[in-house]
C-alpha cells in the first residue's frame, strides 16, 4: 500500500548513539546502520528491532560511511569522502581489502552514496551528478552498460539511499523527500538511454541556459556539490569560469 506502517519502526538509535544513520542492510536476522559521523554500523535484533552490540562493525577506514550492501559473506560501505567501496568480512566483521572496489574516482563516481547489488553488478549512488553507477561484482571494474542515466530528468536530482527487488529500483531523494521508481536493466544491458548529463545543467532540460545560471548564482560561495564542478569543496570563481565555458550547449 506504500503507507506507514509505524508498529515495525526502529526507535532505539537515539539512545544506543546512533544519532546519524545512513545505509542499512539486513541479513533477515539483524539490521545494520552505518552511521556518518561516528564511523560504526550499528546493529539491531530484526524480530525485537533493540540493539545488538555485539554484530557491531567498527568501520574506522571510511571516514564517511553511508551506503552498505552484503552478500552474507562481505559487508561493503561506501565511503563519500575517499570514492571507494570498502569491504569487510561479515563473520570476523575484519577488513577484507583484496574485495575493496577503487575505481570509483577514476570513473567519475566522486560522491558515493547508497549502494545496492544483485550479486551481479553493484549499483552506487552519486549524489553529485545525479546517477547510478554501475560495477561488475567478480572484477569490480566498471560496466557503464547497467548504469542509471535518467535520475535527473525526472526530477531525482539529489539521490540517496537505493534498494531493489530485482525488477524496480527505487532511489531516495534528500532534497523532496520522495522514492523514485525505475525498472531494472536485463541481464547484460541497460534499459536507460545515455544522454547528455552536463554537470552545467542543473534543472535538467538538456540545455545550459539562464534557469541554470540563476540556480548557480544562488549557490555562489556555498558548499552545495551539484554546483561544485571542481569539487574543490566551494562553489567559487573555477566552478564559475567552467559554468561560462558550458554556456549555451
Amino acid at each position: 500500500s506504500r503507507a506507514r506502517d509505524p508498529g515495525k519502526d526502529f526507535s532505539s538509535l537515539r539512545a544506543a548513539g546512533n544519532r546519524c544513520p545512513n545505509g542499512i542492510w539486513s541479513d533477515g536476522t539483524t539490521m545494520w546502520v552505518a552511521d556518518f559521523f561516528d564511523e560504526k554500523l550499528y546493529a539491531y535484533d530484526m524480530s525485537s528491532r533493540t540493539r545488538d552490540a555485539a554484530k557491531d562493525f567498527n568501520v574506522p577506514d571510511p571516514r564517511w560511511p553511508e551506503g552498505i550492501w552484503s552478500d552474507g559473506t562481505t559487508m561493503w560501505v561506501a565511503d563519500g569522502f575517499d570514492d571507494k567501496l570498502y569491504a569487510y568480512d561479515m563473520s570476523s566483521r575484519a577488513r577484507d581489502p583484496g574485495k575493496d572496489f577503487s575505481s570509483l574516482r577514476a570513473a567519475g563516481n566522486t560522491r558515493p552514496a547508497g549502494i545496492w547489488s544483485d550479486g551481479t553488478t553493484m549499483w552506487v549512488v552519486d549524489d553529485s551528478d545525479d546517477r547510478l553507477y554501475a560495477y561488475d561484482m567478480t572484477s569490480r571494474a566498471r560496466d557503464a552498460s547497467r548504469d542509471f542515466y535518467s535520475l535527473r530528468g525526472n526530477g531525482n536530482t539529489r539521490p540517496a539511499g537505493i534498494w531493489s527487488d530485482g525488477t524496480t529500483m527505487w532511489v531516495g531523494d534528500d532534497v523532496d523527500e520522495k522514492l523514485y521508481a525505475y525498472d531494472m536493466p536485463s541481464t547484460g544491458s541497460t534499459t536507460e538511454t545515455p544522454i547528455a548529463e552536463a554537470l552545467t545543467d542543473f534543472n535538467g532540460d538538456g540545455k545550459t541556459d539562464f534557469v541554470d545560471f540563476f540556480l548557480f548564482a544562488d549557490a555562489y560561495g556555498g558548499t552545495d556539490p551539484r554546483f561544485d564542478l571542481d569539487g574543490s569543496g566551494t562553489v567559487d570563481f573555477v566552478d564559475f569560469f567552467k559554468f561560462v565555458d558550458a554556456f549555451g550547449s
